[in-house]
């Protein structure tokens, strides 16, 4: 099973890479989507389990919103200098899920999504604190650690650094491939009782840009790991 979800993961991974090389100034949020899903399916993708949305893509100002699916549709808003976008993906072979989200950003007419390509200090920031967040999930989270316990600490330290969580139900992120369990102050379970789950801060400090970063978790021998 660890296998199959190594695999979608896998193909999302390679769909950003992908989409790094591909994605030019000009292109809209409905190109992107279009050219990411085709892709995905290239890769022997089936089908795209988040309602049907393969790609959620949103341009600039767009990427601080964040709202039920059944509202999304990607829209004409084009990629431009100075541009952050956000790119969640959610594809499905054999009935595994994938899940993976990137920020990438436009300067200097470069696509770049990491920290150490940027010069803007503002992307520079969002990006970091993304890495930190993770860092953190992996350096505390025990299969015996309460939900509620570590996101209260992680809103904390959001709040710290002067940025919020934007998630419409305020969460960081939920089980995969079984009836949804949230990642959020309201569940007083342990994270031990998911098989897999994702984290994936939607944060911002300024309300103009948004930055996301996904990841699949597992525990394995009792430790914490990436897929």
């Amino acid at each position: 099973m660890n296998n199959d979800y190594k695999i979608i993961q896998t193909i999302a991974k390679s769909t950003i890479n992908y989409l790094k090389k591909e994605i030019r100034v000009g292109m809209s949020e409905k190109e992107i989507a279009v050219l990411s899903n085709n892709y995905m399916q290239s890769l022997g993708v089936e089908s795209f389990w988040w309602y049907g949305i393969g790609s959620m893509v949103l341009i600039g100002k767009r990427s601080i919103l964040s709202e039920n699916p059944l509202d999304y549709k990607p829209s004409n808003n084009i990629l431009k200098e100075g541009s952050v976008v956000n790119i969640d993906l959610s594809p499905c072979i054999n009935g595994i899920n994938g899940d993976f989200a990137r920020t990438f950003f436009v300067e200097n007419g470069l696509i770049k999504s990491d920290s150490d390509e940027v010069d803007s200090a503002v992307i520079k920031e969002g990006l970091l604190i993304e890495k930190m967040l993770h860092s953190f999930l992996l350096k505390i989270v025990t299969q015996e650690t309460i939900i509620s316990d570590f996101c209260k600490q992680v809103n904390a330290l959001l709040e710290k650094k002067g940025f919020k969580n934007l998630d419409f139900r305020n969460n960081f992120g939920h089980s995969i491939n079984c009836e949804k369990v949230y990642i959020d102050e309201n569940n007083n379970s342990v994270f031990g009782s998911l098989k897999f789950f994702t984290f994936e801060p939607h944060i911002t400090k300024d309300n103009i840009n948004g930055f996301k970063y996904e990841d699949i978790y597992y525990f394995k021998d009792g430790k914490l790991n990436s897929l």
